[in-house]
């Protein structure tokens, strides 16, 4: 054996074969539950991507996101948790703009509603600028059809 990843392998296959389960099945569920910082991204692409659109051409700006949360509730829930150090309703544009800076490139899997389908989400930085604001967009790819 001489390993630990393959004591691992051992110890893993007779949890399996004897019915207990997989001890590394909840792996993923604690990591998710764990990282407030990755519940908040996974709300903001689930949100933003229905209110704001998916794909090459919905792009839009912190300024256009915060004027269409003004009738998109769930979208200004999670723009307001997106500033933990403001005080109140009113949304800060450079506050989010910050959080946005902090999330590009990061992919994100999401399940539907089925458990189904998963797909990864990321939040991309355009290079076009609108207004000299920073525009951005959400994409998304297929990773498994379960």
């Amino acid at each position: 054996m001489g390993s630990y990843p393959a004591w691992d392998r051992i110890a893993r296959a007779i949890c399996l074969w004897l019915g207990v389960g997989d001890p590394c099945g909840g792996r993923d569920d604690v990591r998710s539950e764990a990282d407030p910082e990755r519940d908040l991204l996974r709300q903001f692409l689930t949100v933003a991507g229905d209110h704001m659109g998916i794909g090459r051409e919905d792009t839009w700006t912190v300024g256009e996101i915060i004027t269409k949360s003004a009738v998109a509730a769930p979208l200004r829930d999670v723009l307001i948790a997106m500033q933990p150090y403001r005080q109140g309703e009113q949304l800060d544009s450079k506050a989010i703009g910050y959080k946005l800076r902090g999330w590009k490139q990061r992919p994100l899997s999401l399940r539907d509603a089925h458990g189904g389908a998963v797909w990864d989400r990321r939040l991309v930085r355009c290079e076009e600028k609108r207004q000299g604001a920073n525009t951005w967009r959400i994409e998304e790819r297929e990773v498994r059809h379960a």
